[in-house]
């Protein structure tokens, strides 16, 4: 009873070395199994030993009582389409439980011993997994996290939006309260400064580039998210007083709105359209979709590259294009390894951009082969052949040299940028360098009519050694078939 009214840890830490008899106590399940439903309204798992009946005999049989376990460990990964964990870990015992639920509260900046504000044990694992998952491979995202909004801002942004924010959208932002990034404050007020140019590109749902266009997504504090809807309204006539501007890109390019009437998150773009990008309107919509964006995150469907390739590690962040998955395909000749991948842009009319990745397989890697076996130690594109198939239409093929101007001359474990490789300085005045890592080109594929999906194949010659300079005969490398669909889920 006394142990109740001491914080938690110093029940662990202090109370548990006086005497055998307040270690015993200290640790008394009883005492953590109450703690644990006060603080993270946890309860014991339970377990059922009793196998599947084979007949009907068993079926009647009398089951075996499930048995009391202990409360969860926190989450370590996230089912498809956000769901939870298929299969809770059980703590040790329910002072496990708590200890580890506490850090990884703690480890988002909140003490639910002695906060106020609650906030869910899928909210705060969903932020936790997410900024652990920063912290490790984009430092800086998760150094912008900001701490969580004050409870006038959220009253403030909920009578810009014409009523109550859903409950989830509130304890998001009660944990973080958006980005807060230098590069994003100066736009308020409509300066620039080139110090935080990298902060472009530090978005949390990252981006991708085509061309003219560029997008890296961050989430925006209440104060900008509130300065932006008003802007917003002004300018767009395909949203609503209801709506609220919470996700967008550093340069509006793309921008995500959160209607508070009915709970969709809504990609909005400039020519009056609107798509869920979450694929129901409710009020957990945007938790569901932030947990699946966290999913791809943790199982590599998504990972760190440069947003435009022309910069390579001057616009590293959260590259869109996937890394694995139904819209990334790949193939190896010759060593020569071609993976492609497709991201579904609403935001643009020309829909659809595609990435083409090519480099040399290193020895360690299946399909390698030795520089005698495949006839040349290095090698460089020449031509391409593209074949756009879009429904119910003949197929369109392009030709061309290179890729867009480029022509790389691949090596293992990376490619060389000189005057043959990049004739019109591209990439800037080098003379010669070897990049590391694969080549990245990455293009659109032309408008499609409204609702028609399609498909992208293709091929590529290289020549071994370089074009000016053949050491053998020139050889065709396949571009496998990605599709062109339309995603449930738009990031």
């Amino acid at each position: 009873y006394l142990f109740s009214f001491i914080h938690p840890l110093e029940v662990l830490g202090n109370c548990t070395r006086v005497s055998k008899h307040w270690h015993s106590l200290a640790l008394g399940e009883s005492l953590w199994a109450h703690l644990c439903h006060l603080h993270f309204q946890l309860k014991p798992l339970r377990s059922d030993s009793s196998a599947p009946p084979s007949d009907k005999k068993k079926e009647e049989e009398p089951k075996p009582k499930q048995q009391i376990g202990f409360p969860p460990l926190p989450p370590t990964s996230i089912g498809l389409h956000g769901a939870e964990e298929k299969a809770p870990r059980p703590a040790r015992s329910s002072a496990a439980a708590w200890a580890s639920w506490y850090r990884q509260y703690r480890g988002i900046g909140l003490d639910p011993v002695f906060t106020k504000l609650k906030v869910s044990r899928r909210v705060a694992s969903t932020w936790a997994l997410l900024k652990g998952w920063l912290s490790q491979n984009l430092p800086g995202a998760a150094a912008s996290l900001k701490g969580g909004a004050k409870e006038d801002e959220i009253r403030e942004a909920e009578e810009l939006a014409g009523g109550s924010l859903p409950e989830v959208v509130k304890e998001l932002y009660r944990v973080f309260d958006g980005q807060s990034l230098d590069y994003d404050e100066l736009k308020l007020t409509g300066e620039r400064d080139s110090a935080y140019e990298h902060q472009r590109w530090l978005g949390i749902l990252g981006g991708y580039n085509v061309y003219q266009h560029t997008v890296n997504t961050r989430m925006l504090p209440l104060r900008h998210a509130m300065h932006w809807t008003r802007y917003a309204r002004e300018r767009l006539h395909n949203i609503t007083n209801t709506m609220l501007l919470v996700f967008c890109s550093f340069n509006f390019s793309k921008m995500y709105f959160l209607d508070a009437k009915d709970g969709g998150i809504y990609l909005v773009n400039t020519r009056n359209e609107r798509f869920l990008a979450y694929p129901v309107a409710s009020a957990d919509a945007i938790l569901l979709w932030l947990r699946e964006y966290t999913r791809r995150l943790l199982e590599g469907i998504y990972g760190i590259g440069p947003i435009i390739p022309f910069m390579l590690e001057r616009s590293k962040g959260i590259s869109l294009f996937p890394l694995k998955g139904p819209e990334r395909t790949h193939k190896v000749t010759r060593s020569v390894h071609i993976a492609s991948s497709v991201i579904y842009m609403p935001e643009h009319s020309q829909g659809w951009t595609y990435s083409i990745r090519m480099r040399l397989l290193t020895p360690d890697e299946e399909g390698y082969m030795t520089p005698e076996a495949r006839g040349f130690t290095r090698c460089q594109l020449t031509t391409r052949h593209w074949v756009i198939e879009k429904e119910d239409d003949t197929p369109q093929h392009v030709r061309g040299r290179g890729v867009i101007g480029i022509f790389p001359i691949l090596t293992e474990g990376g490619w060389v940028l000189n005057r043959w490789s990049d004739p019109h300085r591209q990439y800037g005045r080098v003379e010669e360098k070897e990049v590391k890592g694969e080549f990245i080109y990455q293009s659109c594929t032309g408008s499609f009519p409204r609702g028609k999906e399609g498909s992208f194949r293709g091929d590529m010659n290289f020549v071994p050694n370089i074009e000016s300079a053949p050491e053998g005969d020139e050889f065709q490398v396949e571009v496998k078939a990605f599709p062109m669909g339309y995603p449930k889920y738009l990031y």
